[in-house]
């Protein structure tokens, strides 16, 4: 079993819910997500739980089902600390618009909560979100993506399927 600890993105939820792992196809996905969610070894912050709650759907009933002492809370000093670094971070680098910090210092948005947290467990982030190309000072875009973000912090990132992998998921 792998040692290393997960950082779920809302993305890979939804992601698995709309494709590959739809409810109605693939109910054990889920219990094994569910199981390795509820062992520790997948985490779900908070602000994720939040995007997910925004919906009604399968996937909104499924995250219920798991207890909420197990939901990763971003109220500590030290996610928020690690947070104020993500957004001084993406504000500061120069590579984004101030559009793109003013989303990423929104609340609701998970993914500098993500990184925070997985910064501070010493976690992997599991996102469906890719690297933007050409990302340079002089050209400032307009968002922000976590796996930029995460190299900035020594983060690794990676897919839904590497993820399933290192935990030996058995469909």
């Amino acid at each position: 079993m792998s040692c290393t600890k997960f950082v779920i993105d809302s993305n890979i939820l939804m992601n698995s819910k709309n494709s590959y792992y739809a409810f109605d196809l693939l109910p054990q996905f889920w219990d094994i997500l569910r199981q390795h969610i509820l062992d520790g070894n997948i985490l779900v912050i908070d602000k994720v739980l939040q995007e997910i709650l925004v919906g009604e759907d399968e996937l909104t009933r499924w995250i219920k089902t798991i207890p909420s002492d197990v939901i990763y809370s971003t109220r500590s000093g030290n996610v928020i600390k690690g947070y104020q670094k993500v957004i001084n971070r993406v504000a500061s680098s120069g590579y984004y618009k101030t559009l793109a910090v003013a989303e990423w210092s929104q609340e609701k948005i998970a993914d500098p909560w993500i990184i925070a947290v997985a910064s501070l467990e010493k976690a992997t982030i599991v996102t469906s979100e890719n690297r933007i190309s050409n990302l340079k000072d002089g050209n400032p875009k307009k968002n922000a993506k976590i796996p930029d973000i995460a190299d900035e912090f020594n983060i690794q990132t990676i897919d839904l399927f590497q993820m399933m992998r290192e935990l030996h998921f058995k469909l």
